[in-house]
């Protein structure tokens, strides 16, 4: 969890900098949380709910959500804080 945290924030850049056949950690940690969702192994995440947790742990999101401008330290916490509420939310209501 703490890996899928911290590399949200580098995922869209890293998506758009990396060429083609190459791939960096955060691209395979979200793939592989998204593949482990596909395939069934983890149950207890819809796939819209990870789409979700994708955007709205975006720094732009996070400070809106925050209400002003987070150091990185402070979005890593607001990151983790944000995921670990919605991974227990959406388990919840399975």
């Amino acid at each position: 969890l703490l890996a899928f945290t911290l590399s949200l924030d580098d995922l869209v850049i890293a998506s758009f900098v990396s060429g083609p056949g190459s791939t960096t950690l955060p691209m395979v940690v979200f793939s592989s949380v998204r593949m482990g969702v596909n395939l069934g192994l983890i149950e207890d995440l819809p796939i819209s709910t990870l789409n979700e947790m994708f955007i709205f742990t975006q720094p732009a999101h996070l400070q809106k959500l925050q209400g002003g401008e987070l150091e990185s330290g402070e979005r890593n916490a607001a990151r983790a804080n944000y995921l670990r509420q919605r991974i227990s939310d959406a388990s919840s209501s399975n």
